[in-house]
């Protein structure tokens, strides 16, 4: 018996230093994520975290400006049509933290609403393709709903604030 398990865990030592040895490369290529698409999912966190602490609001945004690297939307433009989607997905998931954070915090909704034009831009914005809105659209109407049913009296205040940045 003691035999058999010597030669079992010799079995398993040969084994494990072959596989650390072994030259070959088996790599999978991921589709890397849009630096831009990253700096603009950053802003579902400022506004989450503006909505926890309003009075960080004006340290939150000197933080954002520094570290994210960006002053206002038009500072991204233009995006490469590869890149469009993951904007588009990123942007629509921060609108709709936007619209959380507003039913979270409703009196601080004006100021929100001001935060998610300057860093995301507006559906009118010329560097918005329609690829861009589209994403946004679907990943946007999460945050609508949620918004809507947190604070059923600001339905038409979430409403037009969606139009503004989506359209309709």
């Amino acid at each position: 018996m003691k035999k058999l398990i010597s030669l079992l865990i010799l079995v398993c030592t040969m084994s494990l230093v072959s596989s650390c040895t072994d030259e070959t490369n088996n790599y999978t290529i991921v589709q890397e994520e849009s630096y831009k698409a990253m700096q603009i999912e950053a802003v579902a966190s400022l506004v989450e975290n503006i909505s926890r602490q309003p009075e960080m609001k004006d340290q939150l945004l000197e933080s954002f400006s520094k570290v994210v690297g960006y002053k206002q939307f038009s500072d991204l433009a233009p995006f490469d049509s590869e890149e469009e989607a993951m904007v588009g997905t990123r942007r629509g998931e921060a609108i709709a933290a936007c619209m959380t954070a507003m039913a979270r915090q409703p009196e601080m909704s004006n100021e929100l609403k001001d935060i998610a034009i300057k860093y995301l831009g507006s559906a009118t914005d010329a560097a918005i393709t329609s690829t861009i809105l589209d994403y946004s659209k679907a990943k946007a109407a999460v945050g609508l709903m949620e918004a809507m049913a947190r604070q059923p009296e600001m339905v038409s205040y979430f409403t037009d604030f969606s139009v503004v940045m989506v359209g309709e």
